[in-house]
């Protein structure tokens, strides 16, 4: 108050953060420990953990109690592992395979780890990558027929080649599960593409007609997109199982449904009452603490307490929370018997400012 009456304004300012510390602090000590059996972070490239430091990175993960990490080993476009598939990341050319490495050091403190896979997501693909796949019509298109940095789904070679993604890490890995991301449309305005114009005039025998399909015939056409993603999904969860039926098979996925099944056909409801995925992770995302709370209660509706592992946005593009809004989130969920909650994405941020309060470390 002194510092405020006389106007030294940056003075106040590190009173008022040190108090605001200081409360965050109370109330972590208020409401710890948690009990989630699942305590896990998505590891990506541009966040922590990467390249020659992971053993370091997993003994903090540890030692803050995380005992998951979704690392990120492959888009549709590149990897970070030796891949006979896919293209090296700039990170596996620099560093070496970031799976093995990762592994080594997750195992030393017993951290297990998910292999997450963007499935038709070009991300981190190179120009000529890009240019060749729209060359060769295997990328998602709007409904100008404008091309996006997305493979189709309605593709074979697409279907194949992360099939072969999929069996390549299950096969060469001690993994503990494999997490499917963007396994879905780009948006509600794809796809159009070629690959999809083909493939769904075989399906319904109807050659030669307007497209995109009329409107009259645009449901149908949805119903007949959400399948596309439904067979690739099942196809995944064989595969997975036809080799190691002790791996996970996971999901991130839109917290509105049914929504993500109209606009991006991802029926997730669908994976889990099939027994494709053994849980889904929903990207519930939001600053609104009633927001959060009701996405969470309408999952929970849907497919049952024992699979929904929450992922909680820490410094997301739509979601920045502060280490006392991540704890009342936490406290939320441990309060409903969440099975496990999952944050986006391990950074400075979530390292030094909010893992240290959540008192997972304290069992």
């Amino acid at each position: 108050m002194k510092a405020l009456e006389r106007r030294r304004w940056a003075e106040a300012a590190r009173a008022a953060l040190e108090a605001r510390q200081s409360l965050t602090r109370a109330y972590a000590a208020a409401v710890i420990p948690f009990d989630f059996p699942m305590r896990g972070v998505w590891i990506r490239p541009a966040g922590v953990g990467y390249g020659d430091e992971w053993n370091r990175t997993c003994r903090r993960l540890a030692r803050y109690g995380i005992n998951t990490i979704f690392l990120l080993s492959a888009t549709a476009g590149t990897a970070h592992y030796p891949s006979a598939v896919l293209p090296p990341s700039e990170i596996l050319r620099r560093y070496g395979d970031q799976v093995a490495a990762c592994l080594k050091a997750a195992r030393r403190y017993r951290i297990s780890v998910h292999a997450w896979i963007m499935c038709w997501h070009l991300e981190g693909a190179s120009s000529e990558l890009i240019r060749k796949c729209r060359r060769e019509g295997r990328v998602q298109t709007d409904e100008s027929g404008r091309p996006l940095d997305w493979l189709s789904p309605a593709d074979e070679r697409n279907r194949t080649r992360m099939l072969q993604v999929v069996q390549e890490l299950v096969r060469r890995y001690e993994l503990a599960g494999v997490h499917l991301d963007y396994i879905r449309f780009a948006s509600a305005r794809a796809d159009f593409s070629p690959a999809v114009r083909r493939r769904y005039e075989s399906a319904f025998r109807r050659w030669g007609d307007r497209w995109p399909p009329l409107l009259s015939r645009r449901e149908e056409f949805g119903r007949w997109k959400v399948s596309l993603v439904d067979d690739f999904v099942r196809e995944v969860s064989r595969t997975v199982r036809a080799l190691r039926p002790d791996i996970r098979v996971s999901a991130a996925v839109f917290p509105e449904y049914p929504q993500c099944v109209r606009d991006v056909g991802q029926d997730w409801v669908r994976w889990v009452k099939r027994g494709w995925v053994d849980f889904v992770c929903p990207m519930n995302y939001e600053a609104s603490m009633n927001t959060f709370r009701g996405l969470v209660d309408g999952q929970v509706r849907l497919v049952g307490i024992r699979r929904v592992v929450v992922g909680v946005g820490v410094t997301t593009a739509a979601c920045q929370l502060t280490a006392d809004q991540v704890l009342e989130r936490l406290a939320y969920l441990d309060r409903r018997g969440l099975p496990g909650i999952i944050f986006f994405d391990l950074d400075a941020t979530l390292l030094e400012r909010i893992l240290p309060l959540c008192g997972f470390g304290a069992r």
